[in-house]
């Protein structure tokens, strides 16, 4: 199974016994139709060593020298690190970065819902490779540690760079799958210790972006930005929100965003109205994002901020 390779190559871990990881992608639905184990109680275990891998990174990058322990931020602070770190969204975005999800084995039903493509199915898969991580090496937490960091950009996050580098690589590897290339190759050149190129290559065309980083992960993202360009000015990107509910416009606003929730392309938002003397106020919330509009009538008003909303996405 190439897959195992490719897996094992991209979290820096060999595994003893392979049959672990495998066990790893499988979910519930597919044991249930073909026998056999499934990823449940390894995700259980990789919930927990994941929780106690972050605390070690953070507590090594934020300790300070001294006779004490001793850190930079306060017990309060590194919860809300830990927290943002392990939520649902980040192992999400992990996996995108990763593209772990596409090897999922499931039930009929499953692919037919297409919910290797859901946050909570790729978070649990994500604590499910901890897991079987977790029994091969025998618990210990250093090897762990290494590898939840090979699958964690931590640096990116602290530098507040993890939603462009997830965004530009995930999407140019889900590019590349969908048009049946497979994944993309990385080759990585050091000019000195902070200097980097990256080339990326999709696999059997002509495709090759080059980019340049401090680091090796801002040299991917910087290839993997410009592919993104590239692709997207030379006509071979569709939007998936327009393919799904046609051209925006106001009129079919609502109805547009509707679709699009159903098709689970976005968020349920929420609608807040305030009544004025001139009409309504509407604030639309979605994705930590909000859109104002004001409207004499309350379903325009609505109407108005959900055509903003649309129009953010081209």
């Amino acid at each position: 199974m190439q897959y195992l390779k490719t897996v094992q190559d991209r979290i820096g871990y060999q595994f003893c016994n392979e049959n672990l990881l495998k066990q790893a992608f499988i979910r519930k639905s597919y044991s249930m139709e073909n026998g056999g184990e499934n990823n449940e109680v390894l995700e259980f275990i990789g919930d927990k060593a994941l929780d106690i891998s972050v605390i070690k990174i953070m507590i090594e990058k934020f300790q300070n020298k001294s006779i004490y322990f001793k850190t930079t931020f306060n017990e309060g602070k590194l919860t809300e690190l830990k927290t943002n770190l392990v939520e649902k969204k980040a192992l999400s975005r992990s996996m995108d970065y990763l593209g772990f999800h596409n090897f999922l084995l499931m039930g009929k039903g499953d692919y037919k819902k297409e919910i290797q493509n859901e946050d909570s199915v790729k978070e649990d898969l994500f604590e499910s490779i901890i897991g079987a991580v977790t029994l091969d090496c025998n618990w210990n937490i250093s090897i762990i540690s290494k590898v939840v960091q090979n699958m964690i950009n931590f640096d990116a996050y602290f530098n507040n760079d993890l939603d462009l580098i997830t965004n530009y690589i995930g999407f140019i590897q889900e590019w590349s799958q969908k048009n049946e290339y497979g994944l993309p190759s990385y080759e990585y050149e050091c000019i000195d210790s902070t200097h980097f190129i990256c080339k990326v290559k999709i696999n059997t065309t002509s495709f090759c972006f080059e980019g340049k980083g401090e680091s090796k992960d801002k040299a991917r993202m910087d290839a993997c930005k410009n592919g993104y360009f590239y692709l997207k000015n030379n006509g071979y990107i569709k939007n998936k929100y327009c393919e799904a509910v046609g051209k925006f416009n106001h009129f079919d606003s609502l109805k547009q965003v509707h679709i699009l929730i159903q098709k689970k392309l976005i968020d349920i938002p929420k609608y807040e109205f305030i009544e004025i003397n001139d009409g309504w106020k509407c604030k639309m919330i979605i994705n930590d994002k909000i859109y104002y509009s004001i409207n004499q009538n309350k379903k325009e008003a609505q109407k108005d901020c959900a055509y903003k909303f649309l129009k953010s996405l081209n």
